[in-house]
């Protein structure tokens, strides 16, 4: 069987590693990064105040299947301190819906999902710090009922704050969840993260009829780490 000589194999490796990192490098370049700052000290979810101000958010307004803007999208924002990560989303929903199912079938309704993840190595399976956040509010009379799950395994109400306030055509919810339940003990200034964001919006009486994603084309972002997109954690 002919071979190329082992100069000519080397020299059309490295051709390829150019070309790999290259087209990665574009890719990169494409998009911005999620942000994710680190502050001195968070906030109790529901009394925020000025806590945001001045932090980049992530706009959400993909529609890998049916539907658009006019069904929802919206803006999900991060931050850390030294035990906690916190979250806010700006959701704008049509039809905004009491979500009354299980942990692990309430992404058939209105709800959110986040997903996180320290590892940066290509991998598709999850590893033990990629996390699928998922949460929703249970009750439009009750702000503070707002369910919150990790990889379909709903949390305690001990393991978690949150608080979520109902708009008519919308909502927004934030969280604060200790960075112990993503496998972490810390974040630190120009970390690289792994991110994708998720709304699912159900019509009134209906199953999840939209997705809204940040970057994903499909719905592979709550198996498949490798379709996440880059983060990075900022000073603030």
């Amino acid at each position: 069987m002919l071979t190329a000589p082992v100069n000519q194999r080397k020299k059309y490796f490295g051709i390829f590693m150019c070309l790999l990192i290259t087209a990665s490098s574009l890719w990169a370049q494409g998009y911005e990064k999620a942000k994710v700052y680190l502050v001195r000290q968070g906030f109790t979810p529901g009394q925020s105040g000025s806590f945001w101000d001045g932090m980049q958010g992530t706009k959400v307004s993909l529609h890998p299947w049916t539907g658009g803007p006019q069904d929802a999208n919206g803006t999900f924002y991060l931050a850390a301190d030294a035990a906690n990560l916190y979250m806010r989303a700006v959701v704008s929903d049509a039809s905004p819906q009491e979500n009354k199912k299980t942990m692990s079938n309430a992404w058939n309704a209105t709800s959110i999902e986040f997903f996180f993840g320290t590892n940066t190595s290509a991998h598709r399976n999850y590893a033990s710090t990629d996390k699928r956040v998922r949460l929703f509010g249970k009750d439009k009379n009750d702000p503070n009922n707002v369910a919150v799950g990790i990889n379909d395994k709903a949390l305690k109400a001990d393991q978690y704050k949150a608080y979520i306030t109902w708009q008519e055509k919308g909502y927004i919810i934030e969280a604060a969840l200790p960075l112990s339940l993503f496998g972490i003990s810390a974040l630190t200034d120009k970390q690289p993260v792994r991110c994708e964001f998720r709304i699912n919006h159900a019509k009134p009486n209906a199953a999840r009829s939209v997705i809204v994603n940040w970057r994903t084309p499909t719905d592979d972002a709550h198996q498949n780490p490798s379709v996440w997109s880059d983060g990075e954690v900022v000073a603030k």
